[in-house]
């Protein structure tokens, strides 16, 4: 009776998930500022040692692993560029970073702004400000710092704030250790991908029970490969695949796309590869029933006084239509879905301003048209989506647009992908409300 309770709760606890993104997504545009202090036992000159970057301090590099490197590029105003490395665990970007060095009094007050990033103006604001204070008190060093910037959602606000504190205690862990242990190697293998996998397990069982938990996730496996498999031929060292509670699956890759065409290839190779498991089965299910499809009706009758493998055309229709459905919902063109991602990558290579204006009008159009047919999961996601387009930088991208018969080859993939699984689902509802019907 309890698991049949949170069983029924399951889908508003997806819609509730989903409003909550939508409400930290929201286009909050305002100026934030915050300060976070703490007090470190030890004197300001060690603190400042460690908080400023230098390779050759093991503490200041235990603080900062993942700059690659620091150099002034010039000196009135004093301006230095910071190269990050991301490849800790499954990332590989690396991110350039220019910042106006304002004010520099060793060991008491440094003020930054940040200029640039990968080339581009800093998106924050031009009167951002970081700020740290070290003010030397009885046993030790009272270290605050204040961060002001422009955010566009409350959701990246909070990243930011999250990022920084993070930042802090560690710069008090390691300036109070007694000594530092070096960095660990990063491992491609993470335990956390995997408990959010075995959750999300949890989560399909409290609704479908074992067995159908276990059949959507093979489903779902199977078209996160085919993510996994586009993201590795299009060179991505390490991407991963994980399933994400309630929701569904991901694969992530490790690093931007080099051109428009990877990423539409990238996005649409799930429901493509996908196509095989669902040809396959719509070609068992068809192969055991008569040729004649349009006795299909007289054959599951007779059909339910079979032996296998006969009587498992139930089984393999729904099957069929699981695989053809729940891939028919990702070709949707709205974000974050992948059929968006499609018309993401396909309209921004005609401009940024077009991609925003079409993907806003498909979020909106989802939104009408999930609304009408009273499926408010879909309605939740397509205002997340075009919360998402909302936020699409429109300024020009360095990423290689698509041309003509590159976009001609994502438009025929899409179309053929999108013919099956609707060919599958269409056949697979057919099937199984006859046999329904029957019982």
């Amino acid at each position: 009776m309890t698991f049949q309770f949170i069983a029924n709760l399951i889908p508003w606890g997806i819609i509730g998930f989903l409003v909550v993104l939508i409400v930290l997504s929201l286009p909050f545009r305002r100026q934030w500022q915050f300060t976070l202090a703490t007090r470190i036992a030890a004197p300001p000159g060690a603190v400042w040692d460690v908080y400023q970057f230098d390779r050759d301090n093991p503490r200041s590099a235990a603080l900062h692993p993942n700059i690659v490197s620091q150099d002034v590029v010039q000196d009135s105003p004093r301006i230095v560029e910071e190269t990050f490395d991301r490849s800790a665990g499954h990332k590989t970007a690396l991110v350039t970073v220019r910042a106006e060095i304002i004010e520099e009094r060793k060991p008491e007050r440094t003020e930054t702004r940040i200029l640039e990033m990968n080339g581009k103006k800093w998106p924050l604001g031009d009167d951002n400000r970081a700020v740290a204070e070290f003010a030397e008190v009885p046993g030790g060093t009272d270290f605050s710092y204040a961060w002001r910037g422009r955010t566009a959602s409350l959701w990246q606000y909070l990243a930011i704030r999250r990022v920084i504190g993070r930042h802090v205690r560690e710069l008090k862990r390691i300036s109070e250790a007694d000594a530092v242990e070096p960095a660990a190697p990063p491992t491609r293998f993470s335990w956390k991908t995997l408990a959010l996998s075995v959750a999300a397990l949890g989560s399909f069982a409290l609704w479908l029970g074992w067995l159908g938990a276990l059949i959507l996730a093979a489903i779902l496996i199977v078209h996160e490969f085919g993510h996994w498999l586009a993201f590795r031929m299009s060179g991505h060292p390490a991407p991963r695949i994980m399933l994400i509670p309630f929701l569904g699956g991901v694969a992530v890759g490790n690093h931007p796309h080099k051109s428009r065409f990877d990423e539409a290839f990238c996005a649409l190779m799930g429901p493509a590869f996908s196509i095989v498991p669902c040809a396959a089965l719509l070609a068992a299910t068809v192969a055991l029933a008569p040729p004649d499809l349009t006795a299909l009706h007289g054959w599951f009758e007779f059909a339910l006084y079979l032996e296998p493998p006969q009587s498992y055309v139930g089984v393999l229709a729904a099957l069929t239509l699981a695989v053809g459905a729940l891939n028919l919902l990702q070709l949707i063109p709205i974000l974050p879905l992948d059929g968006g991602q499609v018309l993401h990558a396909t309209m921004h290579s005609f401009g940024a301003v077009w991609a925003r204006r079409v993907l806003l009008a498909a979020a909106a159009l989802g939104v009408l048209g999930s609304a009408w047919i009273g499926d408010y999961i879909i309605a939740a996601i397509a205002v997340l989506g075009g919360l998402g387009a909302w936020h699409m930088d429109t300024q020009p991208s360095d990423v290689r647009p698509m041309g003509v018969l590159a976009t001609s080859v994502i438009g025929v993939g899409y179309a053929v992908t999108f013919a099956v699984h609707a060919g599958a689902t269409i056949f697979g509802l057919w099937a199984l409300g006859i046999l329904l019907y029957l019982i």
